[in-house]
């Protein structure tokens, strides 16, 4: 147990020199610290295919242009993203720069052996705690897959015979229970939905399937379904798009876009009792292999207050707590539409 208490955490120092990398070596505790000196890019990834780096020192003493150049290779091509940079004198441009970068701390001379190892602890210390939160979120990711797998089965087949209840003959009271259940089956069967994607976006689980396909008949789509499903008749939903568009095919995953404004013009629909709701296309730019193409949507509904703008992005929120009882929804929605 006592081991396991003073693991050993692994250190790469990048972009020093021999008399340099003593230096460091010297201000460390290596009872708690096991220290690399690397030379490249390359040599991070292998020493991190075989440890788990916990930090990654970036030193002044080797080329000075090295050290942004490191930080940029470091966020793109490795799983450390901490960082600790050594800076050759004193500049708030310089500090600020690499702050942009997302360096996660720094430091200049003279340089005080005691503060170096105690902010090279508390680094490691903040990249652990950083690990067991990303497993205990992947842990809790699996686990609502699971179970909105595990629910989504037999709701579908509950859902499917009640169709084919609705089919036979009912007296109007029957017909009005069958209803009931039709609909809260579904409504339970759209929140294991968003619950399942949601948990595969946490967990990183999602993967995008692009495909041809046409913007312009998706949107289409989109809209006559939500003209089936909504009983408002004083709401008019229309499709604003140029003729340029009809014909022009796209490459993307479909069903996801779909998602996202399918989740929008549903929005819409809940909060919008009378008027219009359109779902805009706009061709901004086109060349030979890409297209600009903005996609909007406005109604005639209540509206969003400036104060409550941030919240219809949080997750199981609606800003309205009024329709949000009158109107069934998790509040998952536009979250979920923003991660994908």
């Amino acid at each position: 147990r006592k081991k396991e208490m003073n693991k050993l955490a692994h250190v790469a120092v990048c972009n020093t020199t021999k008399d340099s990398f003593q230096e460091i070596n010297q201000y460390l505790d290596h009872s708690m610290i096991h220290l690399y000196k690397c030379e490249s890019i390359e040599e991070l990834k292998h020493l991190e295919e075989q440890h788990q780096v916990s930090l990654i020192i970036i030193d002044h003493q080797d080329k000075l242009d090295r050290q942004s150049f490191f930080l940029e290779e470091i966020s793109q091509e490795l799983k450390t993203q901490n960082t600790f940079i050594i800076l050759p004198k004193f500049s708030p441009e310089e500090i600020q720069d690499y702050y942009n970068l997302n360096c996660s701390d720094l430091i200049y001379p003279p340089i005080c052996s005691e503060e170096f190892s105690s902010r090279v602890k508390r680094l490691i210390a903040q990249d652990q705690i950083n690990r067991d939160l990303e497993n205990a979120l992947q842990v809790k990711s699996e686990f609502s897959a699971t179970m909105s797998h595990e629910i989504r089965t037999p709701l579908n087949g509950i859902i499917g015979i009640l169709n084919i209840l609705q089919e036979t003959n009912l007296n109007k009271r029957q017909a009005e229970l069958v209803n009931i259940i039709s609909h809260s089956s579904e409504a339970l069967l759209n929140l294991v939905n968003n619950i399942l994607d949601f948990a595969k976006l946490e967990g990183k689980q999602l993967t995008l399937r692009p495909e041809p396909f046409s913007l312009f008949s998706l949107c289409l789509q989109v809209i006559d379904l939500a003209k089936t499903s909504c009983d408002k008749d004083n709401l008019e939903l229309v499709l604003d798009a140029p003729k340029e568009l009809e014909k022009l095919f796209l490459m993307g995953d479909k069903n996801r876009l779909r998602q996202i404004i399918s989740n929008l013009v549903s929005n819409a629909v809940k909060f919008t009792d009378k008027g219009y709701i359109k779902l805009k296309l706009e061709l901004i730019e086109r060349s030979d292999k890409r297209a600009k193409i903005t996609i909007s949507i406005a109604d005639t509904g209540i509206g969003i207050s400036e104060e409550e703008n941030e919240l219809i992005f949080s997750k199981f929120t609606q800003v309205d707590n009024s329709h949000s009882r009158k109107n069934e929804g998790t509040g998952l929605g536009i979250p979920i539409s923003e991660m994908i």
